[in-house]
């Protein structure tokens, strides 16, 4: 059931109120009041991660970087701001303080931006990591 999903505030799947958001190669909201789901995005509109602040979802785009979406009505949500990141494809987001970090599978890079203005969030920079970054996590300064 639905309702009883125990979901992080950073993944493929964000929970805000009773709402669920789903990002994968086709993205999803489940309403936790009626266990109705209901597709968000088009089909091509690839979202890879998740975290959600406040009345915001910050999402790894899977080929443009950073996208920023108002849940102001969390059945709608809106796209208020984009950023591009070096990465061909990223594929998982953390935030920590107004720092989006975003993992990039296939160029192995973290990319970091500002988003401490969510409406014009800014490329800080991207260093490269040995391997595929699939997952990021951010502890003591430090992205892995």
């Amino acid at each position: 059931m639905i309702a009883n999903a125990d979901i992080r505030g950073e993944s493929w799947l964000a929970k805000r109120g009773e709402f669920i958001y789903h990002g994968t190669f086709r993205n999803f909201i489940y309403d936790l009041r009626d266990n109705s789901v209901r597709q968000w995005l088009g089909e091509h509109e690839q979202l890879f991660g998740i975290a959600i602040r406040d009345n915001l979802a910050f999402a790894a785009k899977y080929n443009a970087g950073l996208a920023v979406y108002d849940l102001q009505d969390p059945l709608s949500p809106i796209e208020v701001a984009t950023v591009p990141t070096p990465q061909n494809y990223v594929n998982d987001i953390v935030i920590q303080d107004d720092i989006a970090y975003l993992g990039g599978s296939h160029d192995a890079s973290v990319s970091m931006i500002d988003i401490s203005d969510p409406a014009a969030p800014r490329f800080i920079a991207a260093v490269d990591s040995p391997g595929v970054v699939l997952n990021v996590a951010v502890a003591g300064g430090f992205a892995w």
